[in-house]
């Protein structure tokens, strides 16, 4: 079925990112339009506004769940076994608090508009990220490290899984790359 090692990396790879867009959980359950509304009328009282409200964190749970409920049967279909290797939780609050630098400094920048949507969408991102390290400053991002081989045998690949924050989107999404 697969031609060579290349083949199988990237039937593999399709299928998950495929499944991948699946699994994606939103940061909030509100309207992105209402999150902008209580942006725009509360100011500087929207952090503590949001923080109040029940925030969506992603678990180990949460990516074990897409791994079994969507990766793997996406893989399956492909004729491709996967099993779980091992996983392990890295600190986030570093890499989230870069991201907010980023997006601040995008807004700051004279490339955006005030008051302009784009600008709204990144100080709405860079605040969910600062409510999300208010909530749970210790918070820990959850990684997978999985096998798949071809049913057939012959070929076999490790990939990393894990969570990362989608500012365009406001939703965890999971992202795959090969070990």
């Amino acid at each position: 079925m697969f031609q060579s090692q290349t083949s199988f990396d990237q039937a593999a790879l399709q299928a998950m990112q495929s499944a991948a867009q699946q699994a994606t959980v939103s940061l909030s359950n509100n309207p992105i339009s209402q999150l902008l509304f209580w942006l725009n009328v509360l100011g500087d009282g929207f952090l503590s506004w949001l923080t109040g409200q029940s925030l969506q964190l992603v678990t180990m749970s949460d990516l074990q769940n897409a791994l079994t409920q969507k990766v793997f049967p996406a893989l399956q279909k492909q004729q491709m076994l996967a099993t779980v290797v091992y996983t392990y939780q890295t600190s986030w609050s570093q890499q989230l608090q870069n991201q907010i630098t980023q997006l601040q400094n995008l807004a700051n920048a004279n490339l955006v508009q005030p008051w302009s949507s784009a600008w709204d969408t990144l100080e709405l991102a860079s605040f969910m990220l600062q409510a999300v390290l208010d909530i749970s400053p210790n918070y820990m991002q959850p990684h997978a490290v999985i096998q798949v081989q071809s049913a057939q045998g012959g070929y076999s690949m490790y990939y990393n899984v894990t969570y990362v924050f989608n500012p365009q989107t406001f939703q965890w999404v999971l992202q795959i790359t090969q070990d």
